[in-house]
C-alpha cells in the first residue's frame, strides 16, 4: 500500500508573526523583499513552513529565529 507523502505543516501570516514575536507588517515586509519562503495560493493568502522560514532567517541574519521546538518537531515529523 502506498502511503501519501507527508506535507510540512503550513501556517498563516498571523501565526508566524506570533511564533517569531514580530508584527504581521514585518512579515509583509519580508514577503515583499523575498526574504522568507512562502506559498501564495491567492493574492490575499500566504502560507509558511516554519522550518523553512527559520532556515531562511538564519541565512539572512546569522541569528537563529526563536521558533518553539514543539512547532519545529511537529513539522519535521510530518516531512520525514
Amino acid at each position: 500500500m502506498n502511503e501519501p507523502t507527508p506535507i510540512a505543516q503550513l501556517i498563516r501570516k498571523r501565526q508566524l508573526a506570533v511564533l517569531l514575536s514580530v508584527s504581521p507588517r514585518t512579515i509583509d515586509g519580508w514577503i515583499a523583499k523575498r526574504m522568507i519562503p512562502f506559498i501564495e495560493p491567492n493574492s490575499r493568502l500566504h502560507l509558511f513552513d516554519p522550518v523553512a522560514v527559520k532556515s531562511a532567517l538564519l541565512a539572512q541574519f546569522s541569528v537563529p529565529a526563536n521558533i518553539p521546538d514543539v512547532v519545529l518537531r511537529r513539522a519535521e515529523l510530518q516531512t520525514s
